[in-house]
């Protein structure tokens, strides 16, 4: 059988070490078929991976979803979840070591890297990257294949990319897009461009910042949403965005940011500096926490130095959103 997936009984680091090696065994859940193992039939002196939390994108895996050990580029394990992971009663995957007694690599080697992947079958899509923890530690930690020995691990992975460009992209009537990007996303400019037809909707989500650079056309009728989500979720059934009522081109751009803020890092007050902004012309100003909690709220004039302090404010990520009239800009400042 290719890729065991069996799912036992993890006892608490506390008791004894006979205690934690009896590891109740259930039946074997169903076989992956995204994360192929190059092994099949019994396993060649085994080691077993147990898996007690795993989240893409801070959401938990959940039915059908798999995980995948590899060595290299060889998959030497692989597990289809059945339910969501139980830490108590978790997943435990089998590796195979490779047998010198057949053709071809059938397994992992003694000593090399352990590297774990995860396919989320609702997206449809590998995590773009993924990093592990020992839950247990000193207990069951094992960076290396190691033949024999069980280790025990916590992932967390991620589909979303950091940045996205967008560029010579047209959606039409009838269509409806999302695009998100943990850090940035930047649509159109260098002479290309991005056009939203009447009828059609797109939703753009990001960690830090959202850049319309010329060439983004939204036509009457037509339907743009985009905001930003430190710690997301991404394209996750996002609200309605608003209609536009006129076809409109938005030139922002990096070079033509709405402002600027230094110190950065601060260790308290910080100059929020507005640029290329008519003269009495009202803006607003959010600053928001790292879990999106509310900070300031406040109306400025335009063309001018602000100071604001945060002093009272916890060391942290805050993000800085300037709003003037169709345009959106936001910053990271750092509060030391």
């Amino acid at each position: 059988m290719a890729g065991l997936c069996l799912y036992g009984m993890i006892v608490m680091a506390q008791q004894t070490q006979a205690e934690i090696d009896k590891v109740v065994q259930n039946p074997v859940a169903p076989l992956p078929n995204h994360f192929i193992p190059v092994w099949t039939g019994n396993a060649y002196f085994p080691m077993s991976i147990g898996v007690t939390q795993a989240m893409v994108d801070l959401v938990n895996l959940a039915a059908g979803d798999e995980i995948g050990v590899f060595d290299g580029i060889y998959c030497v394990g692989a597990c289809k979840l059945t339910a969501p992971i139980n830490p108590v009663n978790p997943p435990f995957i089998t590796a195979s070591k490779d047998d010198p007694g057949t053709i071809g690599i059938d397994g992992y080697t003694s000593g090399h890297s352990i590297i774990y992947k995860i396919w989320k079958q609702s997206a449809n899509l590998e995590a773009l990257s993924v990093i592990h923890t020992f839950p247990y530690a000193p207990l069951f930690v094992f960076e290396t294949f190691t033949q024999s020995e069980t280790a025990v691990i916590m992932l967390s992975g991620s589909i979303v990319p950091a940045t996205r460009i967008l560029q010579n992209v047209t959606i039409s009537n009838g269509q409806v897009r999302c695009y998100n990007a943990s850090q940035t996303i930047t649509v159109a400019g260098s002479g290309t461009t991005f056009l939203l037809q009447s009828g059609g909707s797109a939703t753009m989500i990001a960690g830090q910042k959202i850049s319309y650079l010329p060439g983004t056309t939204i036509q009457p009728g037509g339907y743009l949403w985009g905001y930003i989500a430190p710690t997301g979720p991404y394209c996750v059934n996002p609200s309605m965005p608003a209609t536009v009522t006129g076809e409109a081109e938005i030139p922002t751009s990096a070079e033509l940011s709405l402002f600027r803020i230094y110190p950065n890092p601060t260790s308290g007050d910080f100059i929020l500096e507005l640029k290329g902004i008519v003269p009495g012309e009202d803006i607003r100003v959010n600053i928001s926490g790292m879990q999106g909690e509310n900070v300031l709220n406040e109306t400025i004039n335009g063309n001018q130095k602000h100071t604001i302090s945060l002093t009272d404010r916890k060391s942290g990520i805050y993000f800085i959103r300037v709003i003037s009239g169709n345009n959106i800009e936001t910053m990271k400042l750092i509060k030391l």
